[in-house]
Formats: structure tokens, sequence, C-alpha cells
């Protein structure tokens, strides 16, 4: 099971990249991942795309964490 605190970790770590692929917002939040309640990195997209992957690695001391990333179609905020 992945932390809230290791995928807000993947999510400071892999903010800048996955902007590169087209991602306007980043969250965290819990899902079910296997039947198991699990933290996943959620990226807000206007269009879907095949670049960007469906985890993301993250080193925690000498681990290596597999964070699950979802992707979420939402139009981009845009201020009144």
């Amino acid at each position: 099971m992945i932390s809230e605190k290791d995928a807000n970790l993947a999510r400071e770590q892999h903010s800048e990249e996955l902007q590169g692929l087209g991602v306007h917002a980043i969250a965290v939040d819990e899902i079910k991942h296997k039947g198991e309640k699990t933290f996943a990195v959620i990226a807000f997209v206007e269009k879907p795309s095949d670049s960007i992957p469906k985890f993301i690695t993250v080193q925690k001391g000498e681990e290596t964490l597999d964070v699950p990333l979802k992707v979420k179609i939402a139009t981009k905020f845009k201020p009144e």
C-alpha cells in the first residue's frame, strides 16, 4: 500500500515531468487498486494521451515505490 505521504512525494518529484506531458492539474487521492485501498497521484488532462505512465517511481530511502498514476479528463480552470 502506498501512503498519502508517499503519493505526495511522488507528486512533488514528478510534477514538472507530468506538466510536460500535458497534465494541467495534479492531486493525490485514495483509490482502490487490485481490490485494496491505497493512495495514487491523479493527473488531470484535457485529452487522453498514451504518453502518461500508469505508475510513477519514487525513492524512499533505500526503497523504490511504484505509485499508481490515474488520469482524469477535465477542462482547464479558467478564472472569470
